[in-house]
């Protein structure tokens, strides 16, 4: 599985700027900014096999694979 998507930024500064957005993202649009979508993921039992954050830690890319049985 191939994975990029907005999560809750390193920057304390920033995270604040998100929940903010939120307030009108969610009930407009369901855009969420502070998720962490890799915790779901490892929850699905997929291993990561590659992960990195980017844009000041508010996109998160991951490559995860179902593992070996």
């Amino acid at each position: 599985m191939l994975l990029a998507d907005h999560v809750a930024s390193t920057s304390a500064p920033i995270r604040a700027g998100q929940r903010l957005l939120e307030l009108g993202s969610v009930p407009i649009g369901g855009e969420h900014f502070l998720r962490r979508p890799i915790e779901h993921v490892r929850g699905a039992g997929l291993a990561i096999e590659r992960h990195d954050r980017f844009a000041r830690g508010i996109v998160e890319r991951l490559a995860a694979r179902k593992p070996a049985a």
